[in-house]
């Protein structure tokens, strides 16, 4: 039994980024497909020197994108992603193929944008000469192909900054040790440092291995967020492999040897955006690379995308004079004014991410999707769409019916103690509060 329908034909929303060039992006929410390219020599340039590098396609595919099966107890997705690389002339020179199958027994996993499916491809290609890449996604229990944007890939010459410097890679903060051994675990969010609870660092490699230390500014939407030196570094073999389901940059010999440079907790006080890394030898020296990225909140809840509605929707915690009061500033300020109002409630106010926001309007997207009843009755006006902003996914859930045939549903709360009895007495999924 297919559990989701959802039309292949949605994933050319696709958004796919080359970590080289940088192009104009917009705010994509719930990706079909994140993608990064990296481009590592294979050893130092020049004449008598190695002429190729390593080219890394990484990608992850969140698990509410593919289409799930029931099996048993297991819900399984398969998907194989193929990758060609051509010339300027159009001539297939490489292709990869990465097959994989996807078993959970949680239900819930199948429809969760926040996992995911992550794999790898690599191909040798000349530094001297142009590439694109042409990926072609098929999900097979939807038995649907997508064939994605074709993807540019750049010369490191053709970028403006200086020749020792190459893109910053965003991590994951928590390593993998394994023996003596210590991986850095690739984000992988399409170049982009998520806006997120989850903590990240910025990796700036440097082929010049001799540096003590580099003076880097982070300034975010015009504002200053970062001005101090970086001496924390790990000199590696730059190489990129999986490892355990993850995407992690290790050493290898005969690649070229970097020193990354290490910005821990990067986004910590950086907001949505964009951020325009400057790296300097010193405070007071000239810049002498510059790089831009995006800070991206993936998966952000849709009820947060109208700033005016999610004002109005702050209904279910306050009062109607307090609502009224944030409507009554300037709608070009809304955004704002809603980010201030949520900032009292921030349990974690030395970073930029509100935990609390984020639960909230996750809370009312998930009633919008799952208790919007058959005559439009929107999901957080209904009054288990209330019940459920306000206390969240209940312990236990029974259902059964009445001595008069109607459907009856038992919410059981653990922390507070609390039960609320709803009954659909029309028999359109309206289920009216009658008890609590």
């Amino acid at each position: 039994m297919k559990l989701k329908t959802l039309s292949f034909s949605l994933l050319f929303l696709i958004s796919c980024i080359q970590i080289f060039s940088q192009p104009k992006r917009e705010q994509f929410i719930n990706h079909i497909l994140l993608t990064e390219i990296y481009k590592i020599p294979s050893g130092l340039s020049g004449e008598g020197q190695d002429s190729t590098e390593q080219l890394y396609y990484i990608y992850k595919i969140p698990y509410n994108r593919l289409v799930f099966e029931k099996n048993d107890n297991m819900y399984t997705a398969s998907y194989r992603l193929t990758v060609e690389v051509h010339d300027s002339i159009t001539n297939t020179i490489d292709r990869k193929i990465k097959e994989d199958k996807i078993s959970v027994t949680d239900f819930d996993k199948t429809d969760d944008g926040n996992i995911y499916a992550e794999g790898l491809l690599s191909f040798q290609i000349s530094k001297f000469k142009k590439y694109n890449l042409l990926p072609v996604l098929y999900d097979e229990n939807s038995d649907r192909e997508l064939r994605l944007n074709k993807i540019p890939i750049i010369s490191k010459n053709e970028i403006n900054n200086r020749d020792d410097f190459w893109e910053p890679i965003v991590t994951d903060s928590k390593q993998i040790d394994q023996g003596n051994n210590r991986f850095f675990v690739l984000s992988n969010y399409d170049g982009c440092i998520p806006f997120s609870m989850e903590e990240y660092s910025l990796l700036i490699p440097t082929i010049d291995t001799s540096l003590q230390k580099i003076f880097v500014t982070l300034v975010n939407d015009k504002d200053t967020v970062f001005s101090n030196n970086i001496s924390e570094a790990v000199t590696l073999q730059n190489s990129i492999e999986e490892l355990d389901g993850k995407i992690i940059l290790n050493s290898k010999k005969s690649f070229m040897t970097f020193k990354n440079f290490i910005i821990p907790f990067v986004n910590k006080k950086l907001s949505e955006g964009d951020l325009i890394i400057n790296i300097s030898k010193s405070k007071d020296s000239a810049t002498i690379a510059a790089f831009h990225k995006k800070i991206i909140w993936f998966n952000k809840p849709f009820s947060l995308m109208d700033p005016e509605l999610s004002i109005k929707l702050l209904k279910y915690m306050e009062s109607d004079t307090v609502v009224d009061s944030l409507l009554d500033f300037k709608k070009k300020d809304y955004a704002e004014v809603l980010f201030s109002f949520w900032k009292r409630f921030d349990p974690t106010p030395g970073t930029s991410f509100n935990e609390l926001m984020n639960e909230y309007y996750s809370r009312i997207d998930y009633t919008m999707k799952n208790f919007s009843s058959i005559s439009g009755k929107r999901g957080f006006d209904t009054d288990r769409g209330k019940i459920f902003i306000l206390y969240g996914k209940p312990f236990k859930l029974e259902r059964g019916s009445n001595q008069f045939g109607k459907v009856v549903e038992t919410w059981i709360y653990k922390n507070p103690e609390r039960k609320f009895v709803f009954i659909d007495d029309t028999g359109l999924g309206e289920y009216k509060l009658k008890n609590s």
